[in-house]
C-alpha cells in the first residue's frame, strides 16, 4: 500500500480494538458483512486487514481466502473524494484478480460509498445485490401491540406441505416478478428453492398464508432474519403484507425471544421499504454485493 494512512495489520493478532473497528465499519454494510469477517478470522483464513485512517475520513479493507474463493470488504465512514485513496485499493484487487485461478472473487462495499461501487462496477464486477439492511429490537410497547395480533375471519397459516410446493414456487416468482424486471434479474427457481422451503419449515420457520382454499403469500424465518415475505399480485395493498410481517414478529420476539431481528431489501423495491418503515423497522445498513466475472 502506498497511501501513508493505510496501516497493515497483523492478522494473526489483531488487538481488540483493531477487531472492533473492522466489525463497526463492515456493519455499515450489513450483518452478514460482518459475520463473514467474524468467522474468517476465527478460522484463520483472514488474509489481510488494512485500516485506512486521516482527519477526514476513516475505512477499512478486509481480504479472506478461502479453499474456493476470496472475499474483499471495503468500508469508509464517508464517501471517497481522491483516486489516490482507491488506488492502493484498485492495485490490491488487482493482485488478487492475477493470482485468483479458479477461485471465485467476491466483493461486498458500504454502497454509502458511492464512488467505490461506481468504480469497481466498471472494473469487471457485477452486482449481485444492492438494498438495505433493516432492524428493528424487541420494545414493551411492540410486545404489548403483538400480544393482541389476530388472524381474520378466513385466514390461516399452514406449515409446508408438498403438494403445495409447485404453488410456492408460482406464488416466489409471481410476488418478485416487478422487483426482478427492475433489476434485470430472472429468478432460478426449483429443486434448490423447494429444499431451502423445507428446510426452513422444519426449523419451524416457514408459514403459508391461505384466504379459505387459495394461497396469498408465505414467509421464510432464519432464527431472527426475516429472510422472505412474499404475497401474490393480486393480493398486495390490501394489508397482508403487513399481517404476515407482524406474523413472523410475533413468533420472533414472543415465541422465540430474541431481542431484535433483520431483514434485506433491494433499493428499487420502495414499496417494501415503505411498509418496513410504516411498522417501526430503521435502517441499519446499505450494502453493494459483488462478483468479479470479467474473464
Amino acid at each position: 500500500m502506498s497511501n501513508n494512512n493505510w496501516i497493515n495489520c497483523e492478522t494473526s493478532k489483531l488487538t481488540k480494538q483493531e477487531k472492533s473497528f473492522a466489525i463497526y465499519m463492515l456493519s455499515k454494510i450489513n450483518r452478514s458483512a460482518k459475520k463473514i469477517f467474524e468467522q474468517a478470522y476465527e478460522q484463520q483464513l483472514l488474509k489481510e486487514y488494512l485500516i485506512y485512517d486521516d482527519k477526514d475520513n476513516r475505512g477499512v479493507m478486509t481480504v479472506i481466502e478461502d479453499k474456493d474463493y476470496y472475499a474483499i470488504q471495503i468500508s469508509f465512514e464517508r464517501d471517497i473524494n481522491s483516486f489516490n485513496i482507491i488506488k492502493p485499493v484498485h492495485d490490491k484487487i488487482e493482485s488478487i484478480i492475477l493470482m485468483k485461478g479458479n477461485k471465485d472473487l467476491y466483493l461486498n462495499i458500504n454502497a454509502y460509498n458511492n464512488t467505490i461501487v461506481n468504480y469497481f462496477r466498471n472494473y469487471g464486477f457485477t452486482q449481485d445485490s444492492y438494498g438495505f439492511e433493516y432492524s428493528m429490537n424487541k420494545t414493551a410497547e411492540k410486545i404489548n401491540e403483538l400480544y393482541n395480533f389476530k388472524l381474520d375471519e378466513g385466514l390461516s397459516f399452514k406449515k409446508f406441505e408438498n403438494s403445495e410446493a409447485q404453488n410456492y414456487l408460482n406464488l416466489i416468482e409471481d410476488s418478485f416478478m416487478e422487483q426482478d424486471l427492475m433489476c434485470g434479474e430472472k429468478s432460478e427457481l426449483g429443486e434448490n428453492t423447494v429444499s431451502w422451503l423445507k428446510k426452513a419449515d422444519e426449523n419451524n420457520g416457514f408459514g403459508a398464508l391461505w384466504k379459505d382454499d387459495c394461497l396469498i403469500g408465505l414467509y421464510v424465518l432464519d432464527g431472527e432474519y426475516i429472510s422472505n415475505i412474499a404475497v401474490l399480485s393480486e393480493y398486495k395493498g390490501r394489508g397482508y403484507g403487513t399481517l404476515m410481517l407482524n406474523h413472523c414478529l410475533k413468533d420472533i420476539f414472543i415465541n422465540k425471544e430474541y431481542n431484535d431481528t433483520y431483514l434485506y431489501v433491494y433499493s428499487v423495491n420502495i414499496k417494501a421499504q415503505k411498509m418496513y418503515l410504516k411498522n417501526g423497522f430503521e435502517v441499519n445498513a446499505f450494502y453493494s454485493e459483488n462478483t468479479y466475472s470479467r474473464v
